[in-house]
């Protein structure tokens, strides 16, 4: 095995379509003979794609080489909604993948003196909020608050997370209804 230098090890990556694939190069810390890279999208080829990488070391170390298949990003999801003026009500939304390794999804509204998002139904809304989504979960619940005195009106909620396609949910302000019977 070869002497593992006090520096570590550079490996330098290179896609054969960077279009499709982009690596930068990576260390090999000193005692370790591995490394996590973190793969991105080239950002210009049409997904799905796949790409060769080949990783070079020093003088003496083997070429070494895998295809990188680039999928395109899953997808958020939440659902448009009416609302009575001045009430609140939960809305669940969902990551159309959980292996994220957790992430956070802010939940945004577009029109905050309309309506806000709160993460409970006991804290005043904001013009956003950021939920924390654990490794391997994929649902989330937030509330909207609808302000006191707009009816017929209507905003959108924005839910955006890393690496997840945003989603856009029109939230239509009513005049609140109840009926006892």
């Amino acid at each position: 095995m070869p002497t593992r230098p006090a520096g570590g090890i550079r490996v330098t990556l290179i896609s054969r379509d960077s279009a499709c694939v982009a690596a930068p190069g990576t260390t090999i810390p000193a005692g370790l003979i591995s490394a996590v890279v973190l793969v991105t999208y080239g950002g210009t080829r049409p997904l799905p794609c796949s790409a060769r990488l080949v990783a070079t070391g020093p003088a003496g170390f083997t070429t070494d080489s895998v295809l990188v298949n680039m999928q395109p990003a899953p997808a958020l999801f939440i659902n448009p909604s009416f609302l009575g003026s001045g009430l609140q009500r939960a809305f669940g939304g969902s990551l159309g993948a959980s292996n994220h390794g957790g992430t956070t999804v802010r939940v945004t509204s577009t029109n905050p003196s309309l309506l806000v998002i709160s993460a409970t139904d006991s804290t005043p809304g904001a013009a956003f909020v950021d939920l924390t989504i654990p490794f391997n979960g994929s649902g989330f619940t937030y509330y909207v608050q609808a302000l006191d005195g707009f009816t017929y009106d209507s905003a959108n909620v924005i839910a955006t997370a890393p690496s997840f396609v945003p989603d856009t949910a029109k939230m239509v302000i009513t005049q609140p209804v109840f009926d006892i019977i």
